[in-house]
């Protein structure tokens, strides 16, 4: 599987929409009852919104639960399906200093 470009969405402390910015995605992922379909995006699509100022709000209130619980920063890897996100995995975000 491939991993299309993100956008970048950034919140407030209230978890508020300040600023967003959009990437071009090519290629989507859609679960079917058969299993995760990879199709292509039609290029007048390429630069739509992936998630609604209300839906953006939800995940970042789920970031802070997990910041909070894990008192340290991580990767997270999240689905979204009928509107309810799901925690796919979750990776600590290791910085190395040059010299150390």
């Amino acid at each position: 599987m491939q991993t299309a470009g993100a956008d970048t969405y950034v919140l407030d402390n209230e978890g508020k929409l300040t600023s967003h910015k959009e990437a071009e995605q090519k290629k989507k992922w859609i679960m079917e009852e058969t299993g995760v379909e990879e199709v292509e995006v039609d290029r007048d699509s390429w630069d739509t919104d992936k998630l609604t100022e209300k839906q953006a709000s939800r995940l970042g209130a789920l970031g802070r639960k997990i910041l909070e619980f894990f008192d340290e920063s991580v990767t997270v890897e999240w689905y979204l399906v009928r509107n309810t996100f799901y925690v796919a995995s979750l990776y600590p975000i290791k910085i190395e200093l040059a010299g150390s």
